[in-house]
């Protein structure tokens, strides 16, 4: 009986280091990380939480649920722990693993302080980065100009369910004026892949614009933002979203 559990351990350590090998020879060749499969990368990570058991199928089982990598690093901790297989030590290592990313991506955005965006595009460009860890639940972000259409902050507005996010249009006018802006941009994103617009979205916008009006600071747009596209609700135009490494134009 002990040799039969050798035989597996053997084989299942086996395969472990050839993951490890197949990482390393792309890494070290430079390949992109399509050079593994979104599965493969997700059954490599667990092996730090799970160290005697086949990642492979935690991993399926994982991508089953939540769709993608991203959606399996932004589940919450109770969604994580319904996936068969998945414990307090996975949890453990896929929260931080999710902390640390947004916390890259949050530094990075600050460095865009004082940004001018040339085009609707690089304003997409930057809410998709934003949204990124957050595709699971509805979020609405606002983002402040100066009169030189400089990109002053950012500032999340509402942190909803996965249905909706409910928006305090006179807390964004004061956020608004406390930081003299000249003009907004608002988003959300929509958790599913449509970004027709709901009756409260365009009666949000309607508000929206009423309500900066009254300070004298324009609303230039309310995107509503999927990984797929997006749409101008001030355009009423949907377009496919541009790629999150599309260049920001610097002065």
């Amino acid at each position: 009986m002990r040799k039969v559990i050798d035989n597996k351990e053997n084989l299942h350590e086996g395969h472990r280091e050839r993951m490890r090998e197949k990482f390393l020879s792309a890494d070290i060749a430079g390949i992109s990380d399509s050079a593994l499969a979104e599965h493969e990368l997700l059954e490599i990570l667990l092996f730090f939480a799970q160290p005697r058991i086949n990642t492979n199928e935690t991993a399926h089982r994982l991508l089953a649920r939540f769709g993608t990598l991203s959606g399996v690093l932004s589940a919450t901790e109770h969604d994580l722990k319904m996936v068969p297989g998945v414990g307090g030590k996975t949890v453990f290592l896929l929260r931080l693993i999710s902390t640390i990313v947004r916390f890259c991506v949050r530094r990075e955005d600050i460095r865009r302080t004082n940004t001018l965006f040339s085009t609707p595009e690089d304003v997409v460009a930057y809410l998709h980065r934003l949204f990124f860890m957050n595709y699971n639940k509805e979020q609405a972000i606002m983002l402040l100009f100066d009169a030189d259409g400089r990109h002053i902050r950012d500032i999340i507005i509402a942190d909803g369910t996965s249905r909706r996010a409910a928006v305090d249009i006179n807390r964004c006018v004061t956020a608004a004026v406390s930081y003299h802006c000249d003009s907004v941009v608002f988003a959300h994103n929509h958790t599913g892949s449509s970004t027709l617009p709901s009756e409260a979205d365009l009666l949000l916008t309607d508000r929206l614009q009423r309500a900066f009006s009254a300070v004298n600071i324009e609303v230039s747009d309310h995107y509503i933002v999927t990984p797929a596209a997006y749409r101008s609700l001030i355009s009423n135009t949907t377009i496919p979203t541009p790629d999150m490494q599309s260049p920001i134009n610097r002065k």
